[in-house]
């Protein structure tokens, strides 16, 4: 059985290159990164896919106002164009790549309309618009993965992976303590070659042992 959720414009029911979904089983919410209208949408779909139906409308909305809008924007509350989105069900998070933003940003639940971040990757805190003058702090991310037990979060850019512990005591602006792809796994430089990761555009999927791959 197929459904559809989605078009090809701005509004409840529509979404313009929904690039990344994930889902909280718990709550039965599926998230949705609609990447050209500066928004994550959050549907609720129920236990059964025969719950959901074709077009059925978003319940809330994440980087605008109200379902209606799609302007991108920073600071807390704004999205310019998000890639991926990453559900914590053990610490109730959402994290989104907010990548035009150089930055991923974490809400915390409950969610409601345009609610505002409560943390920050790759910025100092939410308002700064100037990212971090440091390899280790500073992100341009694509796609996300998170460890089983919530307690890392792995983010994808152009020729590396980058690994955020993050848990229960996630601040604004943490440094990444280990970069796979990169030579000695090292978070401080910028290479490729025959002991980095060149182009990584896939999703980065983990397994239940905490192993990862990249499609």
């Amino acid at each position: 059985i197929a459904r559809t959720l989605g078009g090809s414009s701005s509004g409840p029911s529509t979404t313009s290159n929904p690039v990344g979904l994930d889902y909280d089983a718990a709550n039965q919410r599926l998230f949705v990164a609609d990447q050209y209208n500066n928004r994550v949408l959050v549907f609720s779909v129920g236990a059964s896919i025969s719950s959901i139906t074709d077009g059925m409308a978003a319940g809330l909305v994440l980087g605008q106002s109200d379902l209606s809008g799609k302007t991108n924007g920073s600071g807390a509350a704004g999205l310019f164009y998000p890639t991926d989105v990453a559900w914590d069900p053990t610490h109730g998070r959402l994290y989104v790549s907010d990548y035009l933003n150089s930055r991923v940003v974490v809400f915390t639940d409950p969610l409601s309309n345009g609610k505002a971040a409560s943390f920050v990757i790759g910025r100092s805190d939410l308002t700064t618009a100037v990212g971090i003058a440091s390899f280790a702090r500073s992100v341009e991310p694509k796609r996300l993965a998170l460890s089983p037990d919530g307690e890392y979060l792995f983010v994808s850019e152009t020729n590396r992976i980058k690994r955020f512990l993050v848990g229960r005591n996630l601040a604004n602006g943490p440094a990444a303590d280990l970069c796979p792809g990169q030579k000695n796994n090292s978070c401080e430089g910028y290479a490729v070659g025959s002991t980095t990761t060149s182009e990584i555009a896939g999703k980065l999927n983990m397994d239940q042992e905490g192993g990862m791959a990249v499609d």
